[in-house]
């Protein structure tokens, strides 16, 4: 393979403007798709965010029984056939058991 100086300077630089170009692209994509995050959970009110995400995690059998925000977390108490579990997330997604009442 012969290749000289002047044909590998072309190549690397529209090289570097298609991948430029495409990480533009995906750097805009990535700021639309936040924007439509904060979006969507600002417009959800915070009470059924919260039932609704325990009830992802949890099993659709758990009620929330109340819930209070300390700082970044959040505590709930849900309550499953009689037992009684206190909860705690900092993001709605991962949640961990604290203390269980079991019935």
């Amino acid at each position: 393979m012969s290749i000289n100086r002047r044909s590998f300077l072309k190549a690397t630089g529209s090289m570097s403007v298609l991948l430029l170009g495409g990480t533009i692209a995906a750097r805009a994509a990535a700021t639309a798709f936040e924007l439509q995050a904060e979006q969507v959970t600002s417009s959800v009110d915070p009470v059924l965010a919260v039932e609704k995400s325990i009830k992802a995690h949890f099993g659709a059998g758990f009620r929330v029984l109340s819930q209070t925000r300390k700082g970044d977390q959040i505590l709930a108490e849900i309550e499953h056939l009689g037992n009684r579990y206190g909860v705690v997330s900092s993001n709605l997604l991962n949640w961990q058991i604290l203390s269980s009442t079991i019935e």
